[in-house]
């Protein structure tokens, strides 16, 4: 079974998997599912170098959506598809160490699906943006 759930949250939930997802509310994704589809944040959260964080509110028609896809044979596989306009996103393994994995990017919605190869194989992923970024999520396999 995995799971996405928005970074700085401890809960886990499940919603209906043709919902899309709200602040606070998260996915079911199982290997029998092929995609699945994670609005992103309500929140625009900036990082600056001195570690300070703020959090601004975004308005509904600026939220972007991340689709994500992981392969149920290769689970090292995970296909990232969305808009990211200010930053790359990145791959961190969650499972204790700090190597990042470098998502081509900025993704672009005429893009369509793209494959990042996680060599390590973490259970455990943090997507996120430097600096800047509409949204964080983990990719956690149960």
């Amino acid at each position: 079974m995995y799971y996405v759930r928005k970074e700085h949250d401890q809960a886990y939930r499940r919603v209906q998997l043709d919902l899309d997802v709200k602040p606070g509310q998260y996915q079911p994704f199982t290997e029998n599912t092929s995609k699945i589809e994670v609005s992103a944040s309500a929140v625009l959260e900036v990082r600056r170098d001195d570690g300070t964080e703020e959090v601004i509110p975004r308005p509904e028609s600026e939220r972007r959506r991340f689709l994500y896809s992981v392969s149920a044979s290769d689970p090292q596989c995970l296909c990232i598809s969305g808009e990211c306009p200010t930053a790359r996103l990145w791959a961190r393994p969650k499972t204790g160490g700090e190597t990042l994995y470098k998502v081509p990017a900025p993704l672009k919605q005429d893009q369509g699906m793209q494959l990042v190869w996680l060599p390590c194989g973490p259970e455990r992923v943090e997507l996120c943006g430097d600096r800047y970024f509409d949204a964080a999520y983990e990719l956690v396999r149960k």
